[in-house]
């Protein structure tokens, strides 16, 4: 890894992607952005494994990157989200990474947290990456990424969905869900965020 004018450029198989960091706490990266629905998150597997969107907009930075990051050494995960009428919560949890190529979330105990239900990431804690063209999630019959409109570490399916069907807060998004089939828990934020803390960068 390289750091460039403010960027860092993460290098893997020739690849260099760009993203932004922020030494206030520490060296942070962050791995998905969300703030106004416009980046559709409903995609193959191949996009979320290279990542797609922009660094200025909403975006995924890419599930091969993210576990590049994590394998620097000892790294945190936060969680940021916002609600209507600004109410923030977070959580976060140590000794995140992703192994294989199925990209399995593992996470350590929770170290802090606000406004967060007691179901959040942990019930991912040990799941592969699933997409509506790569079910990997643990229920039987079904694909969790088609039913909640999204890809995530489901189980059977889960509590968090942050890359599912966008739904802006006040808004009524339960109509253009039925018609498209799924029956998905719409995520009603105003925006979030994930991001990671490698230890070593």
């Amino acid at each position: 890894m390289e750091q460039d004018n403010g960027n860092m450029q993460l290098v893997k198989k020739s690849s260099i992607v760009r993203t932004f960091w922020n030494k206030i706490p520490m060296p942070r990266v962050v791995f998905q952005r969300r703030f106004d629905g416009m980046l559709e998150f409903y995609r193959n597997f191949s996009e979320y494994e290279n990542g797609f969107g922009a660094k200025d907009g909403e975006f995924w930075l890419g599930l091969k990157y993210i576990q590049e990051l994590a394998a620097q050494g000892a790294t945190e995960v936060r969680l940021d989200m916002s609600k209507a009428g600004d109410t923030e919560a977070y959580e976060t949890f140590q000794d995140f990474s992703l192994t294989g190529t199925s990209y399995t979330l593992n996470i350590g105990s929770r170290t802090g947290s606000t406004g967060i239900a007691d179901h959040g990431l942990q019930y991912h804690n040990g799941y592969l990456f699933t997409t509506f063209d790569r079910d990997r999630d643990s229920r039987i019959g079904g694909n969790c990424a088609v039913d909640r409109h999204g890809a995530w570490w489901y189980g059977e399916c889960g509590y968090v969905n942050l890359n599912g069907y966008y739904c802006t807060p006040g808004t009524v998004c339960n109509v253009a869900l039925a018609e498209r089939g799924s029956s998905a828990r719409l995520v009603k934020r105003k925006w979030w965020r994930n991001v990671i803390y490698p230890e070593n960068m």
